[in-house]
C-alpha cells in the first residue's frame, strides 16, 4: 500500500475536522448534471489541499475533482488521471451524521487502478490496487458471501418501493431483505466490500467522479457492474462522457438476477 497516499488522506481528515469545530455552514451548488447539492466549507478546503499533494507529487497527472472547475477538462486516456470526492456524503456531514468519508481513485490507460476509501469514524481504510488485492485497515480482505441475500436501493419511493423494517417491498408484492441507503455512492461500495451486502441499486445519473475508480476494487473481488437491466457497466474515465444509465447495480453473482427480478417487477 502507499503509506504516503494515505498519509495525505488522514491529514485531509484532520482538515475536515478543524473545520467543523467551527461550525458547519452550508451552502447549495448547482450540478447541470445531477441538480442542486450541498457544499459546505470542508468540501472546497480538503478539495484545494488534495489537488495540491497531486500536483506537487504527480504533475504530470490529470486531476477530476467535485468541487473545481478542472472537473471539466479533456481527459487524455494516456495519461494518469486521478478522480477526488473531498467529502463523500456531504448532506450526511451537514446534517451532523458520521456516514461520510474522502475518496480518491486513480486511472490509468483509461481504466481504473487505484481506489482509496476513508471512513475514520467508522474505523474504515480501504485500499485497492489492480493485480495486489483489496486491504482493510492494513489486512487483507477476506469477503465471505452471506448465505441470505441482503440489498440496498437508494431512494426507494422513487421507483415505488417501499422500505420498512429491514424489508424492500415492491408493487407486485414480492420482498427482499435490506437496509437503508445513506445517499452515497462510496459508502454504498463499503458496505458492499466490508459488510458483505449483496447487492446495491442507485437509480439516478452517474458522472465520472461517482465511479472514482471503485471498480478495482470491485474487480479484485469478483464482484460487478452493471445497469438496472444487468448489462455490463464498464466505464473508462477517458471517455469524456456521463454516465445515463437506468439505474445502476453493483453486485455479487449469487443476488444479481434476484435483485433485477425484484426491479423489473416494481
Amino acid at each position: 500500500m502507499s503509506k504516503e497516499l494515505i498519509d495525505m488522506m488522514k491529514k485531509a481528515w484532520e482538515i475536515i475536522q478543524e473545520i467543523k469545530k467551527e461550525g458547519i455552514e452550508v451552502s447549495m451548488k448547482w450540478d447541470s448534471w445531477t441538480g442542486a447539492d450541498y457544499l459546505t466549507k470542508a468540501d472546497l478546503a480538503v478539495d484545494a489541499y488534495i489537488i495540491g499533494y497531486l500536483k506537487e507529487h504527480y504533475p504530470e497527472d490529470q486531476i477530476l475533482t467535485e468541487e473545481t472547475a478542472e472537473k471539466e477538462q479533456e481527459f487524455n486516456r494516456n495519461k494518469t488521471i486521478w478522480i477526488v470526492d473531498p467529502i463523500d456524503g456531504t448532506m450526511n456531514f451537514s446534517n451532523g451524521d458520521d456516514k461520510y468519508g474522502i475518496l480518491l481513485g486513480r486511472y490509468k490507460n483509461g481504466e481504473p487502478e487505484l481506489w482509496i476509501s476513508y471512513f475514520p469514524e467508522k474505523n474504515i481504510l480501504l485500499f485497492a490496487q489492480k493485480g495486489k488485492w483489496v486491504y482493510l485497515n492494513n489486512n487483507k480482505l477476506e469477503r465471505k458471501i452471506k448465505a441470505e441475500p441482503v440489498f440496498q436501493i437508494s431512494r426507494p419511493q422513487d421507483i415505488g418501493v417501499n422500505f420498512e423494517n429491514n424489508i424492500y417491498e415492491n408493487k407486485a408484492g414480492t420482498k427482499i431483505s435490506g437496509i437503508k441507503s445513506y445517499h452515497t455512492v462510496g459508502r454504498s461500495i463499503v458496505q458492499i466490500i466490508v459488510w458483505n451486502l449483496s447487492a446495491c441499486w442507485w437509480f439516478r445519473p452517474w458522472g465520472k467522479r461517482d465511479f472514482c475508480a471503485w471498480q478495482v476494487a470491485l474487480n479484485e473481488l469478483g464482484l460487478t457492474t452493471t445497469d438496472g437491466n444487468g448489462k455490463p457497466l464498464n466505464y473508462s474515465v477517458a471517455d469524456n462522457n456521463h454516465i445515463r444509465a437506468n439505474g445502476c447495480v453493483v453486485w455479487e453473482p449469487a443476488s444479481h438476477k434476484k435483485l433485477v427480478d425484484f426491479l423489473g417487477n416494481k
